[in-house]
């Protein structure tokens, strides 16, 4: 395999800066908080799959425009591409872990529930973390960051007495999507289209 040149190396580093990919993690985050506050954390497991092809469609009508082209080599795709799915990956089993915690806090005794009640409300929370921290797999640094700040918010929940783990969960959502709104201002302002970037774009809305 070659070895990537030092440009390469940096255009691939920020191939995902624009902030796109936060904003569908922090709506995404948000959607599954709101589901668990209104007790249907089933329907929150839906939200990724509904999420990733708009996330896609987005990226090629607003980022792609705005952005010379690219091409890397086959090993970086095939790379980005394994990520990507080891990501959505990782992340369904994040949320098959939660829905088990909620069948587990369903089904316990209570003896056993006011024993784990303060780590059953701040383990989703916890799990989110986790998977926010599998952002460091499309080399998106700044999800470690992510990932700290919703462990960050699960410790103040359960010491202000925090009972629903939704609520974390949204705060978490709430966060990142403010970040992402930073980060999507940031890089419209710097790649404006131009009117050549419109008149070469097919369907722009």
């Amino acid at each position: 395999m070659s070895a990537a040149s030092p440009l390469e190396n940096v255009l691939y580093a920020r191939r995902f800066d624009d902030g796109l990919i936060d904003l569908f993690v922090g709506v995404g985050l948000t959607l599954i908080g709101l589901a668990w506050m209104l007790d249907a954390p089933v329907y929150g497991a839906l939200v990724p799959a509904v999420l990733v092809p708009v996330w896609k469609l987005l990226r090629e009508r607003w980022v792609e425009p705005r952005l010379a082209a690219v091409r890397f080599s086959a090993e970086r795709e095939s790379e980005t591409r394994g990520s990507m799915i080891g990501w959505l990956i990782f992340g369904a089993c994040v949320l098959v872990t939660e829905l088990v915690v909620v069948l587990f806090a369903g089904r316990s005794e209570a003896s056993i529930l006011e024993r784990l009640d303060d780590a059953i409300v701040a383990l989703p929370s916890a799990l989110v973390a986790m998977g926010l921290l599998a952002g460091l797999m499309i080399r998106a640094w700044r999800f470690a960051g992510y990932a700290a700040a919703a462990l960050a918010i699960a410790g103040v929940g359960v010491l202000r007495g925090v009972e629903e783990p939704g609520a974390l969960i949204l705060a978490t959502g709430i966060l990142v999507l403010c970040a992402a709104t930073a980060l999507l201002v940031r890089f419209f302002r710097t790649h404006p289209l131009t009117d050549a970037d419109e008149q070469d774009r097919p369907n722009a809305v």
